[in-house]
């Protein structure tokens, strides 16, 4: 508990005398949101550490202090915390997700990157037809995107072709009528991280057909997700790699809206720039170059 700063201590077995050829041990813990956090985000950086080592990671059961109605749960870059509300404990997906953005962090020696908020996006590809397909600034939809590839790149194998994630709220086909068209209404719930042919929604670049308006300078998380999906599963980019483009496109100083600038004399300063001139610095251009061009970056 942040207010008390409170830990959550288990006494497992005082005594322990295995058996022979014993090749498992099973523990039984009491029912604790807890381990359901520990055990999704350990999970995560079991399977890829993004070039984390001896780090030391905290998360709290409680909801975000800057909770909004669309996100409960949030990591902070006030205090590096992870907070997950007791209606995510369950929720793997947003664990790792929260998980994602603190690599990201730590990664990039603290300091998170330069983002702002798309009030009211003009087109289509509102508020209402949920976060991960809202049209957003660049700088914030590269931010989520790599948080919500982490999170798919922890529960699904990269090297098959059926990623997907759980996360309810959205009108993905932007039809308002789940089903419509023959579309299986599991796909709105469960969405592709690379796009499949039987999902009749965008199955790459979201943002040119699905959202209207202004695009330039524009994106939305499933896209920029799906660009570093594909720069892993597609081009053979390891975790590792893609927070290290991310450290080098030095994202606490690129320009967060599109038309403000940045706060170093470096030049270009848009994030997609930025970061296809790290991919070039860092031998992984043509790679990156490939996965962002086939999925809305811009």
């Amino acid at each position: 508990n942040d207010a008390y700063n409170d830990l959550y201590l288990y006494q497992g077995p005082t005594a322990f005398h295995p058996t022979a050829q014993i090749s498992a041990v099973t523990l039984n813990t009491n029912v604790r949101a807890q381990w359901n956090i520990l055990a999704a985000a350990s999970w995560a950086l079991h399977r890829r550490s993004g070039g984390l080592s001896g780090e030391t990671l905290t998360y709290y059961t409680q909801t975000c202090p800057t909770a909004t109605a669309s996100a409960v749960s949030c990591y902070t870059g006030t205090n590096g915390r992870v907070y997950i509300d007791p209606v995510h404990d369950e929720f793997k997906f947003i664990v790792a997700h929260e998980t994602g953005h603190y690599v990201a962090r730590l990664r990039n020696s603290g300091v998170g990157a330069n983002t702002a908020t798309l009030g009211s996006p003009d087109g289509n590809c509102q508020a209402a037809d949920g976060p991960m397909i809202q049209k957003r600034y660049t700088s914030l939809a590269a931010s989520e995107g790599l948080a919500w590839y982490f999170s798919a790149v922890a529960f699904n194998q990269t090297d098959e072709s059926d990623c997907d994630f759980y996360r309810t709220g959205h009108d993905w086909d932007q039809d308002f009528n789940v089903g419509e068209n023959g579309t299986d209404p599991n796909d709105e719930l469960t969405p592709s991280c690379q796009g499949k042919a039987a999902e009749g929604w965008a199955v790459w670049d979201y943002i040119n057909y699905e959202c209207g308006g202004t695009l330039e300078d524009r994106g939305t998380y499933i896209d920029w997700m799906r660009a570093f999906w594909d720069a892993d599963a597609g081009y053979g980019v390891t975790t590792t790699e893609i927070f290290d483009l991310w450290v080098e496109a030095d994202p606490s100083t690129w320009d967060a809206d599109g038309g403000s600038g940045c706060d170093v004399d470096e030049d270009p300063c848009d994030p997609e720039e930025r970061l296809q001139n790290a991919a070039d610095r860092l031998g992984i251009g043509t790679e990156w170059g490939y996965a962002s061009a086939a999925n809305g970056v811009r």
